[in-house]
């Protein structure tokens, strides 16, 4: 049939190209050749009559990047290579500070009403269908917000001006406290504002600690010293990255230093429970800290010095690109006195003193502590970063008295030393079209000496001597990262994330009792695996923000792989409402694997999993939560569910048939309150946590969970600070309802100890507003001398009849601190 001479009829509405060739080509009998794929992808809608199969080709395809031409009698239908696709707008650019031109990672990013975060070096990349020009809004935790407008381009530079004291008061009106805290905005995710720590109290070395314990959700009460409790994990569950190497922390036995620098730290983000595929390796939290890159503009430097450590930064650069970081941190007075350590030995009848009284002894505990940062950074073409960052610290704690009670001399003599090593190297590049590819290899490792010497003499000739221990343990971690990640910006709605990576995990184990036949104890062990991770960034209607990803973990001696799905969305509602929910599931290779005697002294050693006789950790997590910001006010409320297995423990119960390693799992439950209000440039916050942690294990006499040690059920702090630039005051309080007490595995009645309650307030002068800065503070912890318990510097030890005496740490008394901050 001649194409010319018919008319072609067609009505349909949403109808795909190829099937609308397909009924043409049937009903009228023309012939037709086309890529049935290529055009199913086209969706036609039209209603019309054409006077020929050609005039009727024609419209169809038209608009779409097809031609066609006729061989014969064929109507052959193919791309068009000369109809150019619709051009997309790309916009990409950096954040950094206004003053130092440092990077602000993961800045808050909102383009045309849609919310992007940018990645570890600040860069964030739109692509744009519809428009060249965008709105933009700039934010950071601890700067001023920057609005505008901007045309599509790259590699743009966006300044943002940090709200900090630091600014000169003649060109800026300056609100250092404008914002302590970013909470609500995701699910279980934390900001913290580093720039206004040293205004609470506190050790000004200590002050990111300071701030974080402050947080809902992260334990307070008890002082933990060398581990984050974050929603009722368990020590080694959570993991502090610093410069993206594990930082596992030095014991600091008092509370008064931080596990990094607060002077080289430009960035904390806090990831309670239910982070994204991009972490992995903890089924707790995670806290990642990011350090500054050094002053490209010109040298600076740096003294912070309280009444117990020194700390210097300087900063030199290189160039105009580059820039050479070093801080030092060193204790130089004793941080105990006589009366910081007490043996209280609760007795009845004569066999103590003769009075029933408790006793107390005083020792002499030396302590000293440094560290150390080195970090070299050099900035690129197209803002492309490189830089070398290295740590390096230890501590040395030790204790010894000999005194003479009734039934003899007690003598003991504990020592405990702690060495963390680590560094990254870190190359990020930016490609064309909003892409960027990280490379990073990392290495960390911390080595635990201990030793400890307990004996007994029943009479002054030293004839007869009972040993109760003498010990002798070493245990050392170690791991080395590899990862490769990038970033794809698609289109305005979705931004893929992927990223592979090696991680080497090695483990020893020795232990021995000097004055025992038993053979030392000689653990070693090591894991390879390989993972991957994919997510998408989901943008949905302006208001609707989802992550879909998982992660992959395949170690190589287990010969197993397990599979972490991942999920998160965020959801703006209406009147500054949003609602927020995660699920994830999470798997551990390494942990620590804790120790229970009769006393109740509870001890953790680091181990690699084999997944026999110390399982891989594993842990669901479920979050839900709303928030609501408006008018400078924040509101926060939080819900959290967690789920482990996999954990292990070795009981010594003297000989007891129960001795021996066991498996066990625990479960978490809580939910975080929290209120913040920053008012003409004062700020005041109040943090709620109400929490249940019970473990499982098999040596329980019943199939019943118990409260786990950092088990406690309510925690409430209070914070405030007032600005009345030159000077600043504030003020904080923090009250815990206490951690349960050691009882026997028979018995299941478990009580509650003491509460803990700490009263804080601060004072801080600003002064020298020129070239040469200056803050000097006082600062008085625990005003009204509460008598509180450091829970990790607890050891109860048994005196030979059938009583115990307990030892601990006090935890920080009534305590005086003044410090001096000068930058140059």
């Amino acid at each position: 049939m001649n194409g010319q001479e018919i008319n072609v009829n067609i009505n349909v509405k949403n109808h795909p190209l190829n099937k609308v060739l397909i009924e043409i080509r049937d009903f009228y009998n023309i012939q037709i050749s086309f890529n049935d794929k290529l055009l199913s992808q086209y969706k036609i809608s039209i209603n019309k009559t054409f006077y020929s199969a050609e005039k009727a080709i024609k419209s169809l395809i038209e608009g779409l990047p097809l031609s066609f031409e006729k061989n014969g009698e064929v109507f052959v239908i193919f791309p068009d290579k000369r109809i150019k696709k619709p051009k997309k707008y790309l916009f990409t650019g950096q954040v950094l500070d206004r003053g130092t031109f440092e990077s602000l990672p993961f800045s808050h990013v909102i383009i045309n009403e849609r919310i992007i975060i940018a990645d570890f070096k600040g860069t964030f990349a739109f692509v744009s269908a519809t428009d060249s020009i965008f709105t933009v809004r700039f934010s950071h935790l601890g700067y001023y917000h920057l609005d505008t407008t901007v045309v599509a381009g790259v590699n743009r530079n966006f300044l943002l001006k940090p709200a900090s004291i630091n600014l000169p008061v003649v060109t800026v009106k300056n609100n250092p406290i404008e914002k302590s805290t970013q909470i609500g905005d995701l699910a279980g995710t934390m900001k913290i504002n580093h720039q206004i720590a040293n205004f609470l109290p506190g050790y000004s070395d200590n002050s990111l600690m300071n701030l974080l314990r402050l947080q809902p959700g992260v334990l307070a009460s008890g002082e933990q010293t060398n581990d984050l409790i974050i929603w009722g994990s368990y020590e080694g569950h959570s993991q502090v990255l610093f410069d993206k190497f594990t930082i596992y922390g030095l014991k600091n036995f008092n509370d008064n230093i931080s596990a990094f620098n607060p002077l080289v730290t430009k960035d904390i983000e806090v990831y309670k429970g239910g982070f994204d595929a991009r972490y992995g390796d903890r089924v707790g939290g995670i806290v990642n800290a990011t350090g500054k890159n050094g002053n490209t503009q010109r040298p600076t430097f740096t003294l912070n010095i309280n009444n117990m450590t020194f700390n210097g930064l300087v900063e030199i650069p290189f160039g105009k690109k580059s820039a050479l970081l070093l801080a030092v941190r060193q204790t130089y007075y004793n941080l105990y006195d006589s009366e910081d350590l007490n043996l209280y030995g609760t007795r009845s009848g004569k066999e103590s003193n003769g009075n029933g009284d408790i006793v107390n002894v005083n020792v002499f505990p030396d302590y000293v502590f440094h560290d150390a940062n080195l970090k070299f950074t050099s900035i690129l073409k197209n803002g492309d970063l490189f830089y070398v960052s290295l740590y390096g610290g230890n501590d040395n704690f030790s204790y010894d008295f000999n005194e003479s009670l009734i039934i003899g001399n007690f003598l003991k003599k504990t020592k405990e030393k702690n060495t963390q090593k680590g560094g990254s190297l870190f190359y990020g590049k930016s490609w064309g079209k909003g892409n960027s590819t990280n490379f990073t290899y990392s290495y960390s490792t911390l080595q635990n000496d201990y030793s400890d010497n307990y004996k007994i003499l029943l009479d002054l000739n030293n004839q007869d001597t009972v040993t109760i221990t003498n010990e002798v343990t070493e245990n050392k971690i170690c791991e080395d990262v590899l990862r490769i990640d990038h970033r794809f910006a698609m289109n305005e709605i979705h931004t893929l994330e992927g990223g592979l990576g090696f991680i080497n995990n090695q483990a020893r184990l020795y232990e021995t009792n000097l004055d025992l036949d038993d053979a030392p104890i000689l653990m070693e062990s090591k894991e390879n695996r390989l993972n991957l991770f994919v997510q998408d960034n989901i943008s949905l209607y302006k208001r609707v923000n989802f992550k879909l990803g998982f992660r992959l973990n395949y170690p190589v001696e287990i010969q197993k792989l397990y599979f972490e799905p991942r999920f998160s969305a965020s959801v703006s509602a209406y009147n500054h409402w949003k609602v927020n929910a995660a699920w994830g599931k999470y798997n551990q290779f390494v942990s620590k694997s804790s120790s229970v005697d009769d006393e109740g002294n509870y001890r953790y050693l680091w181990m690699v999993s084999d997944n026999l006789n110390t399982p891989v950790l594993r842990a669901n997590h479920f979050v839900l939560g709303a928030s609501y910001h408006h008018n400078d006010f924040t509101f926060s409320l939080e819900s959290y569910r967690k789920k482990t297995t996999g954990l292990t423990r070795y009981v010594d119960l003297n000989g007891n048939s129960k001795d021996g390693i066991y498996k066990g799992k625990s479960r978490s439950f809580g939910l975080d309150l929290f209120m913040k209000k920053d008012f003409h440039g004062h700020s005041a916050w109040v943090a709620y946590s109400l929490s249940k942690t019970e473990e499982l294990f098999d040596y329980f006499p019943l199939d019943v969970y118990r409260r786990a040690p950092q088990d406690q059920r309510h925690e409430i702090k209070f914070a405030g600070l007032i600005n009345w630039n030159p000077y600043f005051l504030s003020g904080n309080y923090v009250y815990g309802s206490g951690f349960p007490l050691f009882v026997p595995i028979e018995q299941q009645e478990i009580t509650t100890g003491p509460s803990y309650s700490r009263f804080d307030v601060s004072f801080v002068y600003k002064f020298l507003e020129k070239r040469l800065k200056g803050e000097i503070g006082l600062s008085i912890l625990n005003v009204f001398n509460k008598e509180n318990i450091k829970q990790t510097n607890f050891e109860s030890v048994p005196d030979y009849q059938t009583n115990t005496i307990n030892i601990h740490a006090e935890a920080i008394p009534f305590t005086p601190t003044l410090f001096l901050k000068l930058t140059y």
